[in-house]
């Protein structure tokens, strides 16, 4: 997730109100300030970042009554599920509202027009899920590696072994690891991945990305029925019973770099 804040068909006068609360209050969080009028220009910046912040404007253009906005911030979530999504009201037509609720996912709304106080108040909310959506990505990061390594562990001795008594096990281990290294892909766990059709290769991809089961299915375009269907298969295919199971093959087969 890119720390940065995308403004998107607010209006001049709203987004010049934003933009002077956002300069004095995301200075300290480092956060870049992003804007553009409509959804074709914010369809390039989402292409190339996942903000941290989507603030929308009821009134953007595009279909009209509100359409375009709970659109665009749907395509937002299934785009970046973790990136916060908050819509400005000018009129709160009630198809807008519950489609930016039960569509889009919004974290909060604001209403125009805009005080700084308000601003402020939802600003602060949404960095500090921001900032906890971080600091749980690290836990999980650090959690991952943990499970790697016993699972390293238990591959080459069936136990946890006694490292107070035989200093050399950590060594044995990354000796076996640099000789799996050196293993044709096709006999790796690259190999196993291989079995995999593109558009399962694809699902795996994205689970691996943090995405959910029904966010896989609203960027593909698909039921997630099917995705699930796909998930049933991908499983027998390499042998795996969960989706622990998938990811820690999918991480031993694409290791971070």
């Amino acid at each position: 997730m890119n720390r940065s804040v995308l403004l998107v068909g607010l209006g001049l006068a709203s987004q010049e109100t934003m933009e002077s609360v956002l300069r004095a209050s995301v200075l300290s969080e480092g956060l870049e300030i992003l804007s553009c009028a409509d959804s074709r220009n914010a369809d390039q910046i989402l292409s190339e970042r996942a903000p941290a912040i989507v603030i929308c404007g009821e009134d953007m253009p595009g279909d009209g009554q509100g359409r375009a906005a709970v659109e665009f911030l749907s395509k937002v979530r299934a785009h970046s599920p973790k990136t916060i999504r908050i819509l400005l009201l000018t009129q709160g037509a009630p198809e807008v509202l519950i489609g930016a609720v039960n569509r889009a996912e919004v974290y909060r709304f604001l209403e125009a027009p805009l005080t700084a106080v308000e601003i402020h108040e939802v600003l602060e909310g949404a960095l500090r899920l921001v900032r906890i959506t971080e600091a749980q990505e690290v836990v999980w990061s650090a959690a991952w590696e943990q499970k790697l390594a016993v699972e390293r562990v238990f591959e080459h001795f069936g136990k946890v072994p006694d490292v107070a008594r035989d200093p050399s096990v950590f060594a044995r281990i990354a000796e076996a690891d640099e000789q799996n290294e050196r293993r044709p892909a096709s006999h790796g766990p690259n190999g196993s991945m291989q079995k995999l059709s593109a558009r399962e290769r694809e699902i795996v991809e994205k689970l691996a990305a943090g995405h959910r089961v029904k966010d896989i299915a609203g960027v593909l375009d698909i039921s997630t029925h099917t995705v699930r269907n796909h998930l049933k298969a991908i499983y027998r295919k390499l042998n795996v019973r969960s989706q622990l199971d998938l990811l820690s093959l999918f991480s031993r087969s694409f290791p971070r770099k």
